[in-house]
């Protein structure tokens, strides 16, 4: 009896294939809504420009946090689905759960819940 047996999956790899494509775009979005969050929450008042009182912003840019917003429900919404696809493929022991995706939806959560609290 062979150690390894031979895939019988029809849709194994394709599939597999296009939940990585889909784990990779979602770590994009979330890499551009920090982008979008670096440039729209308040400027921090620090002591030299408070020193030399320089103007800085004190508020949020509402267009820009408002895609942010967008883009960080996009990713929590696009790991939702590529773990619940990736939790119904999982059916053999060797087959295993990728755990940058949860890592990636516990982010996402704990920020919206941190914007929206």
């Amino acid at each position: 009896m062979p150690d390894k047996l031979p895939e019988r999956r029809s849709k194994g790899l394709q599939l597999t294939t296009l939940l990585g494509w889909s784990a990779l775009l979602a770590w994009v979005l979330f890499l551009i809504a920090l982008v979008l969050f670096h440039y729209a929450r308040p400027e921090l008042e620090t002591g030299l420009i408070r020193y030399f009182q320089l103007p800085f912003r004190s508020d949020w840019v509402i267009e820009l946090k408002t895609l942010f917003l967008y883009f960080l429900w996009a990713c929590c919404g696009l790991t939702v689905l590529n773990v619940i696809v990736n939790l119904l493929l999982k059916r053999r022991r060797t087959d295993y759960v990728w755990f940058n995706s949860l890592l990636l939806l516990v982010i996402c959560v704990v920020s919206l819940l941190f914007l929206y609290l």
